[in-house]
């Protein structure tokens, strides 16, 4: 779910999720820094409602409109395995304090995940630790760090095969 800023300065937002319009059966309460969310607590063929509100120096906003999705499953990763090493461009890009990294493995690799700044320094690692085939989401809460271009660098190798190694490199924009 995303949406857009609408005042400025605003702090943080109040997201809820609810099986009804009327928001009785709340599902997802969130106190969120960002205007996105990842909703993956997902049912086949359920209908959901999402309102959200901001919160700035002089306190919280009413809700917004109410808006509506249904989820459709077409695909279980649990019993997918990607057939090759992939890195997916961050969401949202630009961001404004935290991203999502997704990345793919087709076997039990090392997996290493990096992020740089603009001068190459290193700012931090994501991930170092040796990971099962499958898909993968790791998200980057960017905290103190100034704005500006980052990249971030996924670097795989196959246990089961360490001649089959992947490398690469992406950039993504931290704004305020």
């Amino acid at each position: 779910l995303g949406w857009h800023a609408s005042q400025p300065h605003i702090t943080n937002y109040g997201l809820e999720i609810a099986v009804d319009e009327a928001f009785q059966d709340i599902i997802v309460s969130k106190e969120l820094v960002d205007t996105f969310y990842v909703f993956d607590e997902v049912e086949d063929q359920q209908t959901c409602f999402w309102r959200v509100r901001a919160e700035n120096e002089k306190g919280w906003g009413p809700y917004s409109t109410v808006w509506l999705f249904a989820t459709i499953i077409v695909g279980m990763y649990d019993h997918d395995v990607p057939t090759h090493f992939k890195l997916m461009q961050n969401f949202p890009n630009p961001f404004g304090s935290s991203t999502l990294i997704r990345y793919w493995l087709p076997g039990r690799s090392n997996v290493r995940l990096d992020i740089y700044n603009s001068f190459g320094q290193h700012v931090t690692t994501l991930v170092n630790s040796e990971l099962e085939a499958g898909y993968y989401g790791t998200e980057w809460s960017a905290g103190g760090n100034v704005p500006g271009i980052y990249f971030y660098r996924l670097e795989a190798v196959s246990l089961d095969d360490p001649v089959n190694r992947f490398r690469q490199v992406k950039t993504m924009l931290l704004i305020r």
